[in-house]
């Protein structure tokens, strides 16, 4: 049997109901809050890594390159071509791994930076992350990913 006074009591209730899923609370804002502060937080690990493993692999090729270091008794032959006129393999090869040093600095930078300003912390994580892949391609690729990644982490946390 169909009661007036029920119905009407459900569809107050129903729109209480719906009034309380849809109206932001202050435990959604603490959660959307907790959310950008992990992004931070995640996009500032990705930075700082990305950048030792650049100083790391720019070490390693100065090693390498320059200094000589030799793999198990075998040495590396390496053809660089003229660069702006210079043609000595020395000094090409030690300004590139310099570059990479640079770029992998500048990637620390952004991840340090990431908790300050977060525009300028993600544009200091992409810019490495894209000249550097221009520099060593596929030998930059996980590198450039935990920057590119954590750059656009960092900038999506700020907004």
């Amino acid at each position: 049997m169909f009661d007036i006074h029920n119905a009407d009591k459900h569809n107050k209730s129903f729109a209480f109901m719906t009034k309380l899923f849809y109206q932001s609370t202050p435990f959604q804002k603490t959660e959307a809050r907790r959310r950008e502060i992990m992004q931070r937080k995640e996009g500032k690990v990705l930075g700082i890594t990305g950048g030792l493993l650049a100083i790391i692999a720019g070490a390693y090729m100065f090693a390498v390159t320059v200094g000589g270091l030799q793999i198990g008794g075998w040495g590396i032959i390496y053809g660089v071509p003229s660069v702006f006129g210079i043609s000595d393999p020395e000094l090409i090869m030690s300004a590139f791994c310099l570059m990479i040093m640079l770029f992998g600095a500048m990637g620390i930078a952004g991840g340090i930076y990431a908790e300050k300003d977060q525009l300028i912390a993600g544009i200091l994580m992409i810019i490495p992350a894209i000249f550097g892949f221009a520099l060593l391609s596929v030998m930059w690729a996980p590198v450039a990913a935990m920057l590119i990644l954590g750059g656009i982490m960092t900038i999506r946390s700020g907004k």
